[in-house]
């Protein structure tokens, strides 16, 4: 399909939108047909206050002939539905098209419209703290970060919400006033990173700063910046390795845990047994010693004088 430009327009009732050359056939005739049946439905509409059914008709009319003719109808009927930023952005486009081509009684109501359009209008300056983050202002797509230009907004709520991968979405809503300029700062946060660990063999306890996450095999979320991850086991030493998680990154981290090297045997003096001999022998010596430092008495005997009886000591 021939596309339109706007040297090749010529005029038509009431929307003075062209179409290509006549050699294009038949089919921009019935294209031609089309849009200006659109034109008049839309017309029909925004008389009847239908503005939404008016600028739907408008825009079909405007993608079938590419003309930029009908940005005044679509930019009159955005600025009724309070779409100011689209009206604006429509009558600006439709002035550049046009040049010396627009009559001077439409310049002047184009430009009335603008005026009162920039009187209502308010300005948002968006900051992001990182580069690249979408920006989508009413559910409609603006651009990246960093803007290059404060967004014109119309006096009412208006919802942002920026993201960007690896950090969380940021959404807040905005009150807009006429003539008035805001500044919105927008601090992305980073969000969690998958951290997936294993460790060979399995099962090992998994510990971030002194707290327990999970045993291997284990997927951490973690914030962005270095951790360090010690995993234990029983019978095997303790590792400790070191990790830098970046936003929008997985990672994985992988432990070879090494055993714990056999106890060597203990030597034959070293054994509880051989000690505990030793120390029943010492004992029976001392004992044997203090009895026998003890004075032996005789056995006793016994003498009859005098019809008494005498005792014999050791003596």
């Amino acid at each position: 399909m021939c596309l339109l430009r706007p040297k090749t327009l010529a005029v038509v009732a009431f929307v003075s939108f062209g179409v290509c050359s006549a050699n294009a056939g038949a089919d921009q005739e019935q294209i031609r047909r089309e849009a200006a049946l659109r034109i008049d439905r839309g017309t029909q509409h925004f008389k009847n206050g239908d503005f939404r059914g008016a600028l739907s008709e408008f825009k079909a009319a405007y993608q079938a002939t590419r003309s930029w003719r009908v940005l005044i109808h679509i930019g009159i009927t955005q600025n009724r539905l309070f779409r100011y930023e689209a009206a604006l952005q429509s009558l600006r486009r439709y002035i550049e098209l046009g040049r010396d081509q627009i009559s001077a009684s439409e310049r002047q109501q184009v430009e009335a419209e603008l005026k009162r359009l920039r009187e209502v209008l308010g300005e948002l300056v968006i900051v992001v703290s990182a580069e690249g983050a979408t920006i989508h202002i009413d559910d409609r797509l603006l651009g990246k970060s960093p803007l290059k230009k404060p967004v014109l907004l119309g006096p009412r709520d208006h919802k942002v919400r920026v993201t960007r991968p690896g950090y969380v979405p940021f959404e807040r809503k905005v009150a807009m006033v006429s003539a008035a300029r805001k500044t919105l700062e927008v601090a992305l946060v980073a969000a969690p990173v998958p951290l997936r660990i294993f460790s060979r063999p399995t099962g090992a306890t998994l510990s971030v700063a002194g707290r327990e996450i999970g045993r291997t095999p284990h997927t951490a979320n973690l914030t962005t910046g270095v951790h360090q991850i010690k995993a234990s086991l029983s019978g095997f030493t303790p590792q400790t390795l070191g990790v830098a998680l970046v936003p929008g990154k997985p990672r994985e981290l992988h432990f070879e845990l090494i055993a714990k090297a056999a106890a060597p045997p203990r030597p034959w003096y070293g054994r509880w047994y051989w000690w505990t001999a030793i120390g029943v022998a010492v004992a029976a010596g001392v004992t044997g010693a203090v009895i026998a430092a003890q004075p032996r008495y005789d056995q006793k005997i016994f003498a009859t004088a005098d019809d008494r009886t005498i005792e014999r000591g050791p003596f």
